[in-house]
């Protein structure tokens, strides 16, 4: 097996980088808000496991009158799902391998938006993990919290995402809330240097791939440790 390194990776609300005061996202609403029903507001809010398909409306995406013009858009929509990005990312990542993915033409509205170009990454969520080989055990849900005399081990097997929720559940009612179970260790099938696994909201990144982000200047993005002590390709 070979040890690689994966970050977190998502889009930046920063003021600095995005230009919209009190930390909020650049696309803030649909141009046709009158139209809202709860419906649309959840279809766009809620978390899609799999790949979007053709009943999104992808031209509607109203920006923050203070947004900037980053390679990357923060957004309301779809912030599980993927990404609004600008096509000098998108020339970038086509030299990278991402995991079950498409590129959907998107269409943002505003004053100062007349001439960008986005599309959104859509990434669908995949089960890529050995879970018979990998690791979790019991600890502080807050990474800053959790020590070695805290750590427990869990007994029942773990051969599947459904087992780590059910057992998630478990612990939550017996240990309380305050605790969770967290991968020391995660073997995974294949090789991605952008995906989206199940058991994480969070897309992660290589390190290869955030070097070349890092030194190609793309503007609107963060990267954070893994919550994860060793990850391994088999």
């Amino acid at each position: 097996m070979k040890l690689v390194k994966y970050y977190r990776i998502k889009s930046s609300i920063s003021s600095d980088v995005t230009g919209v005061k009190s930390e909020k996202e650049q696309l803030i609403d649909f141009v046709d808000f009158e139209n809202n029903t709860p419906e649309r507001v959840s279809k766009y809010g809620v978390n899609h496991f799999e790949l979007l398909d053709d009943t999104f409306d992808m031209t509607k995406f109203k920006a923050h009158v203070q947004a900037n013009e980053t390679d990357v858009l923060s957004s309301v929509f779809l912030s599980s799902d993927g990404f609004f990005i600008n096509n000098k990312l998108r020339t970038i990542l086509e030299e990278y391998k991402i995991s079950n993915y498409r590129f959907m033409d998107v269409k943002i509205h505003g004053h100062q938006c007349a001439d960008w170009k986005y599309f959104f990454l859509n990434i669908e969520s995949i089960s890529n993990i050995d879970y018979k080989k990998s690791i979790f055990v019991i600890n502080k849900r807050i990474k800053s919290l959790r020590k070695p005399e805290f750590e427990k081990e869990i007994n029942s097997p773990i051969n599947s995402f459904k087992d780590l929720v059910k057992e998630n559940k478990r612990i939550t009612k017996e240990e309380g809330v305050l605790f969770s179970s967290y991968p020391k260790k995660i073997v995974m099938d294949e090789y991605f240097d952008l995906l989206r696994p199940e058991i994480d909201t969070v897309m992660w990144c290589s390190e290869e791939l955030k070097r070349r982000i890092e030194k190609e200047k793309i503007s609107g993005v963060e990267f954070m440790e893994l919550n994860v002590e060793e990850v391994f390709i088999k």
